[in-house]
C-alpha cells in the first residue's frame, strides 16, 4: 500500500495538501548581457530563508513539512517552465493541520540530554 503500481513511493501529504510550494535554488544566475554570474551560500541561503518561511506559516497556523523532489526536481522545474539554472531544492506541502492530527509526545527528559553528557568538568 505504500508504493503505486509502478513501484514510485505513495507520498499523500504531498497530493492532499491544499498548496504545494516548490523551492528552488539559483545555482548561478545571468546578467541582462546573458553573461552568467556567480551566486554565493546557495545552499546556505536557501535553508535560512526556508526556516523563515516555515516559521511564518506556522505563525499563522498553518502546518508544513520538508520533502524533498525524490529524484523529479528536473521534471518539476520543466513542468513549472523554470531556467536549467533553477533547481528544486524543496517542497512543501502547506495547510491547516487535520483535526486528528497528532504531534509526537515528548516529554522533559527525551527533550534535552543532562549536562553530563554535554558538559566534561575537570
Amino acid at each position: 500500500k505504500r508504493l503505486y503500481g509502478s513501484g514510485a513511493p505513495k507520498k499523500p501529504y504531498l497530493t492532499d495538501a491544499p498548496a504545494l510550494v516548490v523551492l528552488f535554488k539559483q545555482v548561478h544566475g545571468v546578467d541582462s548581457d546573458g553573461k552568467r554570474t556567480d551566486n554565493y551560500y546557495v545552499q546556505e541561503s536557501c535553508g535560512i530563508a526556508t526556516g523563515m518561511f516555515i516559521a511564518a506559516l506556522h505563525n499563522v497556523g498553518l502546518a508544513t513539512l520538508t520533502s524533498t523532489p525524490m529524484g523529479a526536481g528536473k521534471a518539476i522545474g520543466d513542468l513549472l517552465g523554470r531556467p536549467t539554472y533553477e533547481k528544486v531544492f524543496l517542497l512543501l506541502p502547506v495547510g491547516y493541520p487535520a483535526k486528528d492530527a497528532t504531534v509526537p509526545y515528548r516529554d522533559a527528559q527525551s527533550l534535552r540530554k543532562p549536562d553530563t553528557e554535554l558538559f566534561i568538568s575537570k
